[in-house]
């Protein structure tokens, strides 16, 4: 048997693949908010979580007793938490029909069961942090070319503690080595499910306000990445940093990311070419194809992007094209009222979902002739219900 690594690593890697990774608290659609597809959210989850406590009861004999006692505590809240999202599950089956879903008793019934999840899962999180701290003190008598030194290290525990000292030591061109070392760095260095220094290094740029640290940035939108999960996440934030920095100024940077292979390095430039203003780029935009491409048009200005973004709903895009007319707000009304009554269904479903979240008062009188017209899907009611309710609480 391979010998056990420190239970720092176990602890940190743990930590961040069962507490960050899995998370059950902060869900991005939780079951009150978006009701398509829950019974699978929840199976999902019930099947990922139910995992973390066993992990750690394997991994728990092989350390101290003091390590071995923490892990053994967190494994029993997790353990806890994973019953909760079983019963979730059960309650939510998949195959059965959403339209069941959507009672006040199972509402609150999901409600009360993520409660008792999150309760166990922020106390197992407790408990592998205690488990995760790592100890800065051989770091910070270091000076600040050893610490950059040691930033560069193959082990990711060594290299984030002493990326944190060199920022607590704050030499003056500490600009220059965070952007020497955003640029130079490899990908592949990263533990269990985290991924590359990158995210750190990005951190500590964006707390440094200079034209150096900025360029840093701007190169960091580039950042293909290789490391699972994280692969666009640093590109994303970098580029939104940079645009929080310079604006429509930056319009080269988001062209020569509109140029890139990397399809998210692509999407940033077309996401802020979109919002710089510049009816110049639209020639450019057009030759583009990817529904992001249409609300950059639809930003500047180019009415005849909208028809190609709605049909997008009824394709296998159809997320994509939601979540990009959501982002425009109540401007989408009179472009997608002609759609409520689209020989197609999905469509119609799909426009009035986007109407609930969007819509004013125009879209009322409107939703309410559809839903009496379609009289068998629940989700278009549901959707009349939701924007009402909307309206009301303004």
């Amino acid at each position: 048997m391979a010998p056990a690594p420190s239970p720092n690593a176990v602890g940190l890697a743990a930590y961040r693949q069962l507490a960050g990774n899995l998370r059950v608290t902060g869900i991005d659609h939780p079951y009150w908010t978006s009701r398509k597809g829950n019974s699978l959210r929840y199976a999902l989850w019930a099947e990922r979580r139910k995992h973390a406590g066993p992990y750690l009861r394997e991994i728990a004999p092989r350390f101290p007793e003091r390590e071995r006692s923490l892990l053994l505590k967190a494994a029993t809240e997790f353990e806890k938490e994973a019953g909760y999202l079983a019963k979730l599950a059960e309650r939510f089956p998949v195959g059965s029909a959403e339209s069941g879903h959507w009672g006040e008793d199972n509402e609150m019934q999901a409600m009360e069961l993520l409660a008792l999840a999150e309760m166990n899962f922020a106390e197992g999180v407790n408990w592998l942090a205690v488990v995760a701290q790592v100890d800065f003190s051989p770091f910070e008598t270091k000076d600040a070319d050893a610490l950059e030194k040691l930033v560069t290290s193959d082990d990711i525990l060594t290299s984030e503690a002493a990326l944190a000292a060199l920022a607590k030591l704050a030499p003056k061109d500490l600009d220059v080595r965070l952007a020497r070392l955003m640029t130079s760095e490899p990908d592949v260095k990263k533990m269990g499910a985290d991924g590359p220094i990158h995210r750190h290094l990005l951190f500590a740029l964006a707390k440094l306000d200079s034209d150096i640290a900025t360029d840093a940035i701007g190169e960091a939108v580039f950042f293909a990445g290789e490391s699972d999960a994280v692969k666009p996440a640093v590109s994303k934030w970098a580029a939104e940093i940079y645009w929080e920095r310079r604006g429509a100024a930056g319009k080269n940077l988001w062209l020569k990311a509109l140029d890139s292979e990397v399809p998210h390095v692509r999407a940033a430039g077309l996401k802020y070419l979109g919002m710089c203003g510049d009816k110049a780029v639209l020639p450019k935009l057009a030759k583009c194809e990817e529904p992001a491409a249409y609300q950059a048009r639809i930003r500047l200005g180019d009415d005849t992007a909208w028809a190609p973004l709605v049909a997008g709903l009824g394709t296998p895009a159809w997320y994509a094209s939601y979540s990009l007319l959501r982002e425009l707000g109540p401007a989408v009304e009179p472009h997608v009222f002609p759609y409520l009554e689209d020989d197609n269904q999905a469509i119609v479903v799909y426009v009035s979902a986007l109407l609930s979240r969007v819509g004013t008062e125009k879209s009322l009188p409107l939703l309410e002739k559809t839903a009496a017209a379609n009289p068998d899907i629940p989700r278009i009611a549901q959707a009349l219900a939701d924007l009402k309710k909307r309206l009301e609480e303004k």
